[in-house]
């Protein structure tokens, strides 16, 4: 196993990112869809993942294909091989991508006001049954 600089260094002399996940399994979002982005790298992506299939789409930075059609895929990676135009374009699409949906100085402060938001949502909630605050208090002050 390379370690991650490494890793990185090979993936950046790359011109397509495959990502060939099993039918029916049951990852998401991972970290190497980062990386794949982060490299500006154009995607040929056989996971059946729709969040992951839908930012493929919506940033138009690569192609999916059937889970395990190796017709599809190979057919699907020929129209990446035969157009560096494409390739550049997606490229250029992933990383866009990467910034506004894997750098953590964009993300993180999404994260907080999004828990900042949900925590003041719920304590509206608590304040407006007398019931729930009344249990909350007394689970807190250990009744």
């Amino acid at each position: 196993m390379l370690p991650y600089g490494q890793m990185v260094s090979v993936l950046c002399r790359c011109d397509v990112a495959v990502n060939p996940i099993k039918k029916n399994s049951a990852a998401s979002i991972i970290n190497k869809h980062a990386d794949y982005a982060g490299a500006g790298l154009p995607v040929l992506n056989s996971q059946e993942n729709v969040e992951y299939r839908n930012l493929i789409d919506e940033y138009d930075m690569g192609l999916s294909c059937t889970c395990e059609c190796a017709k599809d895929m190979a057919e699907k990676l020929t129209v990446l091989i035969s157009s560096r135009e494409m390739r550049l374009r997606m490229g250029v699409r992933a990383r866009k991508c990467a910034e506004e949906k894997f750098d953590r100085k964009n993300t993180y402060s999404l994260i907080v006001e999004t828990i900042e938001k949900f925590n003041q949502e719920g304590k509206r909630r608590i304040g407006n049954d007398k019931r729930t605050s009344a249990g909350f208090a007394g689970a807190l002050n250990g009744v």
